[in-house]
């Protein structure tokens, strides 16, 4: 029996950035970048903005490499087949 393709590592990134909570957190960042650009003297929207888009990507890059950990360690697992 032949493996199915493997899916390549920026792809499951891009699925790990866009996941329903990261999508609802990359909203809130576009709107609240939106609030500045209708009210630029006040930059706590661009603050928060920021902030939101730097934890969608730390979560994203953690769950990657949480995943990315475990089927490698799934792969050493066939090792033991005889």
């Amino acid at each position: 029996m032949s493996e199915p393709p493997k899916t390549p590592g920026w792809i499951l990134y891009l699925k790990e950035c866009t996941s329903l909570f990261n999508c609802l957190l990359w909203i809130c960042s576009i709107m609240c970048a939106i609030g500045y650009g209708l009210y630029p003297a006040d930059p706590s929207n661009l603050y928060l903005a920021l902030v939101l888009a730097i934890m969608v990507l730390i979560t994203a890059t953690v769950s990657y490499v949480m995943t990315s950990k475990s089927v490698e360690l799934m792969e050493s697992f066939k090792n033991f087949l005889p």
